[in-house]
């Protein structure tokens, strides 16, 4: 059987970006002093990671690790106010443009935060791209617009927010490869009833995908064919560990209504005149699960990821 292994320790290897972003070249990567073992599925989906996490260990590859620990039990007030100063950081260093109209106050109702976190992610987003395609973007603007992303998706992940205790991680392997495209039997791999404690492949692709449209009711993504879809597998990943949903599994039944709800809102939004077909398999919603965990005790893995909270390498084996 094949496996997955993510290393911790209990202090910082690397370096750490402004926004929180840790950072692991490749003769950084440690066996560290706890680690969480997954047993990969046995499907193409699985073998895809497996094959470039194996190919990111060739130490004549140029590769590297970020990684990144989101806190649970937040205070939506504190979030929004670090967001409204993210807002006018990037006014003040003319990074975009943010008028009135784009903060955020968490006595508006729930429809209308939504509807300026979307215009808050379109607008950086189209920055991004532009200073892409000219070569002009500077370190501090991309540090500052990975900043506004976790907050705008942070305040988004209302899971984030009580006294739930949870530790969510995501690993981005990458390296001088190339990532092989997802196909049908990928998509059709992909599930939202998340299983925490599991592992699942991770998005790895600048914006939104139409199911993340359909959360958070981003029709102006759909409208002006910005809709991104998860392309790759990748050498990325993410687990998440939640006291509440540890091991639980919704069941295919809640599938079933989500999906009745995504459909109407696709065809709600005429998401197929603007190109995208949305019963085809590329647009199933989730991400693919690809490992199961050892199903230890909660306490156990959630202790030791207290004490060990940093990653220090990614490992497969057979």
């Amino acid at each position: 059987m094949r496996k997955c292994v993510v290393h911790f320790s209990s202090s910082p290897s690397g370096e750490t970006d402004a926004n929180g972003t840790s950072l692991l070249m490749q003769p950084e990567y440690k066996t560290g002093e706890f680690a969480i073992e997954w047993t990969l599925l046995d499907n193409s989906t699985s073998d895809k990671f497996y094959n470039n996490v194996l190919a990111l260990k060739d130490p004549a590859r140029a590769s590297f690790i970020r990684w990144n620990k989101y806190k649970s039990g937040l205070v939506l007030d504190e979030v929004i106010a670090d967001l409204n100063s993210e807002l006018n950081y990037c006014n003040q260093h003319g990074y975009v443009q943010f008028g009135p109209e784009y903060f955020v106050d968490s006595d508006m109702d729930l429809e209308e935060m939504h509807r300026r976190l979307n215009a808050i992610h379109f607008a950086f987003e189209n920055k991004l791209y532009e200073h892409q395609a000219n070569g002009t973007a500077t370190q501090d603007f991309l540090v500052a617009l990975e900043r506004l992303n976790k907050l705008v998706h942070t305040c988004e992940n209302e899971h984030l927010f009580g006294d739930n205790q949870k530790e969510f991680y995501v690993v981005r392997n990458n390296g001088d490869i190339q990532f092989p495209e997802c196909d049908d039997e990928d998509y059709m791999r992909f599930q939202t009833n998340y299983i925490d404690g599991h592992l699942y492949s991770d998005f790895w692709t600048v914006g939104k995908d139409l199911g993340t449209a359909f959360f958070t009711d981003d029709r102006l993504l759909v409208t002006n064919r910005e809709v991104k879809q998860q392309s790759y597998i990748s050498g990325a990943c993410f687990f998440e560990l939640s006291r509440v949903n540890y091991l639980k599994d919704d069941g295919a039944a809640n599938q079933g209504k989500l999906y009745k709800r995504f459909y109407q809102w696709c065809m709600g939004v005429k998401a197929d005149q603007y190109g995208y077909d949305f019963t085809a398999p590329r647009y199933r919603l989730g991400r693919a699960r690809i490992g199961i965990i050892d199903p230890k005790p909660f306490e156990y893995y959630y202790n030791n990821l207290s004490k060990y909270p940093h990653v220090t390498g990614i490992d497969v084996y057979e």
